[in-house]
């Protein structure tokens, strides 16, 4: 066998790469659009506040075998915490503004994906015993950490089901966390459509929301170019940002030009009164699904739940009309997914730093600042659709783990 000679390389744009898109692509193995070239393009042109973007590019004997996006940026600590602690946090920052506030160098990407971003060649496998490999790429990403006069290593984010591949590459050389959990709604086309799938007690909830704002003189359209709404949707994409209690990345108006620049795999559900933009919705789709990314709203026209209800439901009808398998609508408002028939995946986030401060939160800290998920009481799905053959298959296919069967 060829004796392995690892070489490592970093970049500041993925056109300095010198891969083309399906060289990309097959890297990835084709996987979920959020790790695809045009999709990761979109990201680095989208001009993110304080965000800087690097690729650590791995070569076994001059090829190209591995790709690790990463990143810069300042990280709030209690992003993902309780009520408690983000309220004395906030008390705190009155008198110290950068408290629990750190610099970071993260692998993964800077918007929400929930997806790993550390990719491999197909024969990875045949890679995976050198335990070398994760050492060099490790001590790599410590330098450039350092180099960034960064506190903290930072990957985001890990998919249960690949977690433990992850630790076995990094020799358990991070602190593993819970991050939010990522939400799926699975779709059955014909013979179970939504929202048939639900017991009679949420069933009934969606469709009494549908009906409610199907009363009201509302229009919805989907839009597959919205170069000219841009400014308008910036505005309701900041009502609901400003409005959570959740905040990571702060978005900017040119993401949202790069992700029109995706074609016919991105466009917008939204709602209009009369001729106002009250509520948009940009929806990602990919292979096997439909991803709800970010949603808008104008809280003047949208303070109670039946807009948000039907904006799930119109989504999971997009899903439908397009023969898709799963509605992936991400982190955050659980309960109202949960009600919807959503299921949920746990993800991780990985640390690692060498100062000692930030290790002495590591150890006694962190755990109280990425809790555990509890996830909603509720079981929303009838319990013959679970024990469905095309539901346990639809499950296998996946590899997805979910935390809520």
């Amino acid at each position: 066998m060829e004796e392995r000679i690892y070489s490592l390389k970093w970049y500041n744009s993925i056109l300095d790469i010198g891969l083309n898109k399906e060289e990309w692509n097959n890297i990835y193995c084709n996987e979920s659009i959020f790790k695809q070239y045009d999709f990761m393009f979109g990201i680095e042109n989208s001009i993110l506040k304080d965000v800087t973007i690097k690729y650590l590019v791995i070569l076994s004997n001059n090829r190209i075998i591995g790709i690790l996006p990463c990143f810069n940026y300042k990280l709030e600590l209690d992003v993902v915490a309780n009520k408690f602690v983000k309220k004395s946090s906030s008390f705190i920052r009155k008198f110290f503004p950068n408290f629990f506030k750190l610099n970071i160098f993260c692998i993964g990407s800077p918007v929400a994906t929930c997806v790993n971003h550390i990719a491999f060649i197909k024969d990875f496998e045949l890679l995976k015993d050198d335990k070398s490999l994760g050492n060099l790429v490790f001590d790599e990403l410590k330098v450039k950490y350092q180099e960034t006069k960064s506190s903290l290593l930072m990957v985001k984010e890990i998919p249960l089901n690949e977690l433990q591949l992850f630790k076995d590459f990094f020799k358990d050389t991070f602190h593993i966390f819970e991050s939010l959990p990522n939400s799926f709604i699975p779709i059955f086309n014909e013979d179970l459509l939504y929202p048939n799938i639900l017991v009679k007690k949420y069933r009934n909830r969606i469709k009494r929301s549908y009906n409610i704002v199907e009363k009201l003189p509302y229009k919805w359209k989907i839009i597959t170019d919205f170069s000219t709404l841009v400014d308008e949707v910036y505005v309701l994409y900041l009502n609901v940002y400003n409005n959570s209690s959740t905040k990571f990345e702060k978005l900017t108006k040119d993401f949202f030009k790069q992700m029109n620049l995706l074609g016919d795999k991105s466009y917008l559900l939204t709602c209009y009164d009369d001729n106002k933009l009250i509520c948009a919705e940009l929806i990602i789709e990919d292979d096997d699904a439909i991803i709800p990314m970010y949603l808008g709203l104008d809280y003047t026209f949208t303070r109670n739940k039946e807009i948000y209800n039907n904006v799930i439901f119109r989504t999971i009808k997009i899903a439908e009309q397009k023969n898709k398998k799963w509605i992936i609508f991400g982190q955050t408002s659980y309960l109202a997914k949960a009600y919807s028939g959503a299921l949920f995946e746990k993800l991780y986030f990985a640390f690692y730093s060498n100062n000692l401060f930030v290790n002495f939160l590591l150890k006694y800290i962190f755990k109280y600042l990425f809790p555990s998920f509890n996830k909603p009481d509720v079981s929303s799905i009838q319990s013959n659709v679970v024990n469905s053959d095309i539901f346990k298959e639809r499950l296998e296919k996946s590899g997805i783990t979910f935390e809520n069967l």
